[in-house]
């Protein structure tokens, strides 16, 4: 499985996540190594469906972009967004950090994600509720289209 880090989270993150995946043959690529960094969300969006088994963490909710929130549904994309004032409030070490230690639900919750989208050919959205000092990892799922 490909953990996808978009242009909103930093590439060192994702080096650093691929250090920890790799042997569990798993991958963790920012888009700066795959794409331009200008490249539209629908592009990127469109190319990682071709790619399949690929999930997405992103900062954004992409709740303003009707077309990239469309796109997605029709992808079978599985995307977590750290959603919620919490993770804002984190400076950039704390909010890597807590995205490592997220790292593990992610995958796990991923898996049945996936295999739903496989399914039914729908993506899915999942806001990621940080709670400061609690090891919960909560998921809500949301309406893409």
């Amino acid at each position: 499985m490909k953990l996808f880090l978009d242009n909103n989270l930093p590439p060192a993150l994702a080096k650093a996540l691929n250090a920890l995946l790799e042997p569990y043959y798993h991958q963790a690529v920012h888009l700066s190594e795959e794409f331009p960094t200008n490249t539209s969300d629908l592009e990127w969006i469109a190319a990682l469906k071709e790619q399949g088994n690929c999930i997405i963490l992103t900062n954004d909710s992409f709740k303003e972009y009707v077309a990239e929130r469309k796109a997605l549904a029709e992808s079978g994309l599985v995307v977590f967004w750290l959603s919620g004032k919490q993770w804002g409030r984190l400076k950039l070490l704390e909010k890597n950090l807590s995205i490592l230690e997220w790292t593990s639900a992610i995958l796990n919750h991923a898996e049945p994600a996936i295999a739903e989208a496989i399914r039914t050919g729908r993506g899915s959205i999942w806001a990621m509720r940080h709670v400061p000092n609690n090891r919960k990892y909560k998921f809500e799922r949301e309406q893409l289209s």
